[in-house]
This record gives C-alpha cells, structure tokens and sequence, in this order.
C-alpha cells in the first residue's frame, strides 16, 4: 500500500548535493515525488511509495552524500495520497 510523507531536512543540505542523492535514491526505489530548498537552507521532500520503501529513502537522507550532514529529518504524514505521475523530480527555486 503506497503513502505519501512529508519531510523536512535540515543540516548543511543545501548546496552539497544532496537533492541529487535523495532524487537517485529514490528513483531506484521506485519512490515518486519532489525535493525542493525551503526557506532557512532546509530541503523538503514530498514522497509517495510503499511504507519499507519509504523508510529506506528516510535511512539513505541521514546517510547523505559526502559532503552533506544532515542533523534531522521531520517526517509528517500527507493527509491524501499525492500522484506525482511515477516520477520524481528536483524542483529549482527561481533565485537559485
């Protein structure tokens, strides 16, 4: 059964690479979403898989890439299963 989450990621998670390592993560897990910056050098995660697959995206954003160090990963249920038409995707902001 596929849920859909919402997670806030804070650390040092912009600028290192971090969106491209939860985006390849989770097309390989077949997790469809988006990750974009949020206000404050946070990236949030919408994403919508099953419940074992989700729990691995959750394990592989606090592994995080080399660079990155993510310090916590505020997850909340979305009240409604969100389609994201099978893919997921980086969302740039504007000023970026």
């Amino acid at each position: 059964m596929h849920k859909s989450t919402r997670m806030v990621v804070t650390g040092k998670v912009v600028g290192v690479g971090l969106a491209e390592h939860i985006k390849s993560n989770a097309e390989k897990l077949k997790i469809e979403g988006v990750v974009q910056r949020a206000p404050g050098n946070a990236l949030v995660v919408l994403a919508s898989g099953t419940s074992d697959d989700l729990e691995c995206l959750i394990d592989e954003i606090y592994t995080g890439n080399k660079k990155a160090a993510v310090e916590n990963v505020a997850i909340s249920p979305m009240v409604t299963h969100k389609d994201f038409h099978g893919v997921f995707r980086i969302i740039e902001n504007e000023h970026d």
